[in-house]
């Protein structure tokens, strides 16, 4: 039980997914850049915290097995975010934390499969939505967190108000000044002290 940080680990084999699977409590893994199959699925089926801040790419088949994850998910590294891995996330319940500064964007099909999933998610690296995709984000239940959101417009500030519990914008840099007060805020909503009216 406890934390296990295993950040100075490169690679994991099979082998030792499987063992540190048998780990209950948080488990860091953020320096492995990579997984097989097997050693996702068998680390997918331990309960607890998974950090894996380094992988660069999941297969659909990780990416369906990682969602099946009971517990939170940090996903530190990737290099794409395409639609259907998207989607396979949208079955998971639990924290989803995606840090990688390579994801700038988000489709409007990878909005709308995010926006379906139970539990807080956290995005870093994405600096503008449309309106359509903060009216997707924005109707979810659980804690949204927008790590470096930059600017954020009436139409995209209504969007993301419409509904939830708790909205973060610690990067935000500009807000249009029809958009605040926004309307149907939600209960706490975090931006940079620095952030000046468009």
């Amino acid at each position: 039980r406890g934390s296990l940080f295993l950040d100075g680990l490169r690679t994991l084999s099979d082998r030792q997914a499987a063992l540190l699977a048998r780990h209950e409590g948080f488990l860091f893994l953020d320096g492995v850049s990579s997984l097989s199959d097997d050693a996702a699925e068998v680390l997918a089926r331990r309960v607890g915290r998974l950090d894996l801040g380094s992988l660069e790419r999941l297969s659909p088949r990780q990416a369906r097995a990682l969602a099946r994850h009971e517990g939170d998910l940090r996903l530190g590294g990737l290099d794409t975010l395409t639609d259907d891995l998207a989607g396979e996330f949208a079955l998971h319940f639990g924290k989803l934390t995606l840090t990688s500064h390579r994801l700038t964007t988000l489709s409007e099909r990878q909005a709308a499969a995010l926006a379906m999933r139970q539990g807080d998610l956290e995005i870093a690296g994405v600096r503008s939505l449309t309106a359509r995709q903060a009216a997707a984000l924005g109707a979810r239940q659980d804690a949204l967190t927008l790590v470096d959101l930059r600017e954020l417009g009436a139409a995209e500030a209504e969007g993301l108000a419409r509904k939830g519990k708790s909205l973060s914008l610690p990067g935000l840099e500009s807000l249009d000044p029809e958009a605040a007060p926004m309307p149907a805020a939600p209960s706490v909503m975090i931006v940079d002290d620095n952030a000046e009216l468009l």
